[in-house]
């Protein structure tokens, strides 16, 4: 292949991954999985032998490639082979993407890495705009900001949760979507790579997508990252006027608006929940029926530690569970574990959950030997989201996970760039 085909197809290759990374978030399979497929075919084409060797010693490709071959390897003791590799191909990019993107890595100029960034970011707003305007033309459809569910039992809002979402995906995965490009925009602003007057606006969009959305766990997440990237940075100044500031300002804002926050927003994302439940009753608040599945999904766990029950099991064993302990709104409803660390460990045991962990570890200290703490965060951001929903049994969290961490690994702060 000529240098010129070979440059031709690194610039396709480029604006693929641009086309990749603007659109996920607006869920369209199809896009995606051809842009990838695509991605991956120009990756085998440019990436030579010297690249594809480093590669393959790449801290972050073995320990993505490690996951899913726990994964594939527990098919041999899986209940359900059917099962067990629909949950492989949901995984499949583990085996791909990671490999080829740090393979790509050192032709990625800084300016390139803050490009594809930006794509993310702006793909990510003009998703949540779209859904602005997408519930604004259904609810002056039906003349209301309201409809009956299905059963005519209650009300659904065109603005709010999974009527707002339905376009795209569901809210949770959108919200994680946007938490990543909220803690990426100001990773940019911070470092003078994007004008505050542009950012503002992006962040005060986030921030109403986020609570329409109804993401509690994220925004806990989210405000979780925040702070303690903020007091981390404050620390390290050894600004201890402005740490007792912001600690003393965090306080009053959360006690303020315990009180005068309207009623539907702080029994939403301020009052403490009640933790008191019947496991075969019917009465749950999102706090409880975590608290059922992941009762459950441990009574599974003990009897199968080391290995799980494999790949397109767990959740079958997950349901016989809830069978057995009585937790039937879980079964009615086919409920996951909710929790990514159970849900690996039920299918694949310590050794699946072994892996998962090294993979984030893996993560954490590259990025903090480049400094890059744009990327840390969204981890400790992502980490936090898998305490509560199991992300990575759906392609839409797990294509993002393999395109934003493998990829944005070398992304530095303007003082190491």
């Amino acid at each position: 292949m000529s240098p010129k085909v070979k440059a031709r197809l690194e610039q396709v290759f480029f604006s693929l991954l641009l086309l990749s990374l603007g659109s996920l978030a607006f869920g369209i399979t199809a896009l995606t999985n051809l842009s990838l497929m695509s991605l991956a075919l120009i990756g085998l084409l440019i990436i030579t032998k010297k690249e594809w060797s480093k590669s393959l010693k790449d801290p972050i490709a073995l320990s993505f490639w490690l996951f899913f071959f726990v994964y594939l390897f527990s098919i041999a003791y899986s209940c359900n082979s059917e099962s067990a590799w629909r949950n492989i191909e949901t995984k499949m990019s583990f085996l791909i993407a990671a490999p080829i993107l740090r393979a790509y890595q050192e032709r990625l100029k800084q300016a390139q890495l803050q490009r594809a960034l930006k794509a993310f970011i702006l793909g990510t707003a003009a998703a949540l705009i779209f859904l602005l305007f997408y519930a604004t033309f259904r609810s002056l459809q039906a003349g209301s900001f309201s409809y009956p569910s299905p059963g005519g039992t209650y009300k659904l809002y065109f603005f709010l949760y999974e009527s707002f979402s339905e376009a795209v995906m569901h809210p949770g995965y959108i919200s994680l979507y946007i938490g990543i490009a909220f803690i990426g925009s100001l990773f940019l602003v911070n470092e003078s790579y994007w004008p505050k007057k542009l950012v503002i606006p992006l962040l005060a969009l986030y921030t109403l997508g986020l609570l329409l959305l109804q993401g509690r766990m994220t925004i806990i997440a989210l405000g979780l990252s925040l702070g303690i990237w903020i007091l981390v940075r404050l620390i390290k100044s050894r600004n201890w006027r402005s740490f007792a500031l912001f600690s003393g300002i965090g306080l009053i804002t959360i006690l303020g608006a315990s009180q005068f926050a309207p009623k539907s927003l702080s029994e939403r994302y301020l009052a403490f929940p009640d933790f008191s439940y019947d496991i075969s009753g019917d009465e749950f608040n999102s706090a409880t029926y975590r608290l059922a599945e992941w009762r459950c999904a441990w009574d599974g766990i003990k009897d199968a530690p080391v290995f799980g029950y494999g790949a397109g099991c767990g959740q079958v064993e997950l349901f016989r569970r809830y069978e057995k302990l009585g937790f039937w709104e879980g079964l009615e409803r086919q409920y996951n574990a909710h929790n990514q660390y159970l849900e690996t460990w039920l299918s694949t045991g310590l050794v699946g959950l072994s892996a998962l962990l090294l993979m984030l570890f893996t993560i954490v200290y590259l990025s903090t030997k480049e400094g890059n703490y744009f990327l840390l965060y969204a981890l400790l951001f992502f980490a936090l989201c898998l305490s509560t929903e199991s992300m990575l049994e759906r392609a839409w969290a797990v294509v993002l996970f393999n395109l934003i961490f493998p990829l944005f690994v070398n992304l530095r702060p303007r003082s190491r760039a």
